[in-house]
Order: structure tokens, then sequence, then C-alpha cells
């Protein structure tokens, strides 16, 4: 099994011997980086005819709920929360390579744009 696993995921492992007793060895396998990263997104929104924050606070949570439902990410109003016309929300998750990060990140930005009534002023991305 080691073998196979060296042969099929070598140049992500590296390996190391470690002595259990005079008998045995384990191998134990470390990751040589990371594979999984880190997609974030930062969504700034204008709701012009919100006058009160409790309106403000009803999009938000809405929003912020049907994001985590449907696509299992992190999400919170992370700026201007005295602004009642202002709405930015952050957005994260643990992504195993950038091409899903991308994919991701694409669904998000649809559906915010689809299902939100307010106009998206800017959509800024990151990977860590």
């Amino acid at each position: 099994l080691l073998d196979f696993l060296k042969t099929k995921w070598g140049d992500l492992f590296s390996w190391e011997e470690i002595g259990v007793d005079r008998k045995s060895t384990v191998k134990k396998a470390f990751y040589k980086e990371s594979p999984m990263q880190i997609a974030t997104m930062t969504f700034t929104l204008r709701a012009s005819w919100v006058h009160s924050l409790k309106e403000k606070r009803m999009i938000v949570k809405s929003l912020i709920a049907k994001l985590q439902n449907k696509f299992h990410v992190s999400a919170a109003e992370v700026d201007e929360q005295d602004r009642h016309q202002l709405i930015v929300i952050g957005v994260a998750a643990i992504v195993p390579h950038h091409a899903m990060a991308d994919s991701l990140m694409d669904e998000i930005s649809a559906f915010v744009e689809e299902y939100c009534e307010a106009e998206i002023l800017d959509e800024v991305r990151e990977y860590r």
C-alpha cells in the first residue's frame, strides 16, 4: 500500500520513518504543501430604496442565509454596518484547487446578481 501511495501521490507527500519500537517502524506521510486553498470574495452592494438599518438588516440576513444554505460557505457583513444604503458582504470557502475556487466564485457572483435586488458596486476575489 505504501508503495502504491508513493507512486500515485509521491509528488504531494514527503515520507518520514517513525520508530515505534525496536522491531517495527511506521512511515508517516506529510503534505509537502497544503492542497487546500481559501477562496474569499467581498461584495459591495447599494440598496438605494433602504431608509433604515432595520430594512438593511433584513436584506443582509436574508442574503447571508441564502449564500450559506446554497453554497455551504461562510458569509458575514464585514463593513459599512452603520450606513443603511451600503452593504459589504464577505464570503469565504475552503476549496481543493483554483479551478474549483473559480467555479464556486462564478456561481456565487451569478447568484448574488440574480437574487439580490441591490446593485453590485464592487466584487473582489482572493485566493490564499
